[in-house]
């Protein structure tokens, strides 16, 4: 993206040949870099000891960008409105608490009584995907998880339909 915009040119792989005289270097000089051959020391660097890599550890100052709005158009199948909360009242009716039913984590037990609701979702035992539209559910149907059990669910779903 750089080359393109610098030399307002779309860019191929040709123009990151190795070679002083090519575009890549010229850019990189231009900017203030300075290029030095393969191999030979470079101010600053610190000597090589066994097992060690030369190069840095770039994540450290790795930065993402992030939130920028996108539009999205698909097809989802959507949960009816209200089942997840009768799914937590009907559990917490029967067992006096909300825990996930794989792991047992209670968020209120946890973080305390404000996060009572918090971290829980509802899962359907069947993929929604193996269901006919328009099929009934029952509270039965489902199992409250945990945020970390809820996406392992999903990943099982997903390596039972890649066998």
């Amino acid at each position: 993206m750089a080359i393109e915009r610098a030399l307002g040119i779309e860019a191929f792989p040709a123009h990151f040949s190795a070679g002083w005289s090519q575009p890549s270097f010229e850019l990189l000089q231009a900017g203030g870099y300075v290029i030095v051959p393969k191999g030979e020391p470079v101010a600053g660097d610190k000597a090589d000891s066994p097992g060690s890599s030369r190069l840095p550890n770039a994540d450290a100052d790795r930065r993402w960008v992030e939130g920028d709005p996108k539009r999205v158009d698909h097809l989802r199948r959507e949960r009816a409105p209200g089942l997840a909360r009768d799914k937590k009242a009907a559990v917490l009716a029967a067992t006096g608490k909300l825990a996930c039913e794989e792991c047992e984590f209670e968020p209120a037990a946890t973080h305390g009584p404000a996060f009572l609701y918090a971290g829980l979702n509802i899962h359907p035992k069947v993929p929604f995907a193996d269901l006919p539209p328009g099929t009934a559910t029952a509270l039965a149907d489902l199992a409250l998880l945990c945020a970390t059990c809820h996406r392992i669910e999903h990943r099982k779903f997903a390596l039972a339909k890649a066998c």
